[in-house]
């Protein structure tokens, strides 16, 4: 006969094997979820890319047909200047054709007129000029396919939360032709202005062109999504480590803050987390706990719940209305102007 403790030892021991077993199987679905992630997030950069090279082929498409319309046009004026053959002795002569009325356009119009009167130039050959009247409107801002060099459109860098906040810090930057935070804030500004600007050339009786309406959605996430999420972060770090942005808005340039130097930033945002991780709660498991092994989302959701508790301050036109965010702005709306508000030929795609 088996003794009580035999029988308690074997059942003891037959449920350890199983928690054996059922760690490895969780261990192994883990395993499994974490390829399929990888998996996931390479077909989302590939598919990145492939969208980012139709984009490019399709502007450069449309730039070189628009050059092939205005040098048949300027063919077509050249043609419409040139005297009729002349007949050949035995040949009857005949009534010249009609002139159609792109033609009479061409000899028709006026002598170019300065500022101090006729100039005695020729007079300009209907059209090849950029933007004839009755032409129609377009603006490559609204209108056309590719995205502005300013918006920030690629991905997040950076392997660790302290490299991707100088990554946010560098995107500080007021040049122009360079993705970044400001750069982007400022083409959503003259987005707006060139949608009040083709009304008005539409209700003046102007034929416009389609407005790109995927491009403006595009353009809005870039906005809400990164530029606005980004400087919500910057303004936190600034408040713990004010040198980051150091320096006249004039001298913030992209390269200026490729060379910033981020010694002691670690420190003070750890020390930052730890002051007020009781405050919002936030788990002694938590990833934001661990520098080496948290991300961005992870801070970004940290800096939502102290603006909760009125903590700190995330409304964006409050952000931009201090020092030294409205100094940096100003300078970018400088920097980059208005040729956006130019019209242009498509051809002619403002860098």
């Amino acid at each position: 006969m088996r003794r009580p403790s035999d029988v308690v030892f074997e059942l003891a021991s037959t449920m350890r094997a199983q928690e054996v077993c059922g760690d490895g199987s969780l261990g192994e679905l883990g395993c499994k979820i974490d390829k399929l992630a990888g998996a996931v997030t390479s077909m989302k950069d590939t598919v990145q890319a492939n969208t980012h090279s139709t984009t490019l082929a399709h502007a450069r498409m449309e730039g070189a047909v628009s050059v092939l319309l205005r040098r048949s046009r300027e063919t077509g004026s050249v043609e419409a200047s040139m005297p009729p053959p002349v007949p050949s002795k035995n040949a009857k002569y005949s009534a010249a054709p009609k002139a159609t009325d792109f033609q009479r356009s061409t000899t028709t119009a006026p002598r170019a007129r300065g500022d101090g009167g006729d100039s005695g130039a020729a007079p300009p050959v209907a059209g090849t000029c950029e933007n004839p009247p009755g032409t129609q409107f377009y603006l490559e801002l609204l209108h056309g396919i590719g995205l502005e060099p300013k918006l920030i459109s690629g991905r997040m860098r950076g392997s660790n939360l302290i490299a991707q906040i100088a990554y946010m810090v560098q995107l500080c930057h007021v040049s122009a032709g360079v993705p970044g935070i400001f750069g982007s804030l400022v083409v959503k500004e003259l987005s707006n202005k060139a949608m009040a600007i083709s009304a008005d050339a539409a209700n003046a009786g102007r034929p416009v062109a389609d407005v790109n309406k995927h491009k403006g959605t595009v353009v809005k996430k870039i906005v809400h999504n990164k530029a606005a999420d980004y400087l919500r972060v910057v303004k936190w770090v600034h408040s713990l480590m004010p040198s980051v942005l150091e320096g006249a808005a004039s001298g913030a340039t992209a390269d200026s803050l490729l060379k910033q130097n981020f010694v002691g930033l670690e420190t003070k945002v750890i020390a930052a987390i730890n002051t007020f991780a009781g405050s919002v709660g936030l788990p002694a498991n938590a990833a934001l706990r661990n520098i080496k092994k948290a991300k961005y989302s992870d801070l970004r959701s940290f800096i939502c719940n102290l603006s909760s508790r009125h903590v700190l301050v995330n409304n964006i036109d409050a952000i931009l209305s201090t020092s030294p965010f409205k100094e940096r702005l100003e300078q970018a709306r400088r920097n980059i102007g208005e040729k956006y508000l130019e019209e242009a030929t498509r051809a002619d795609t403002p860098q």
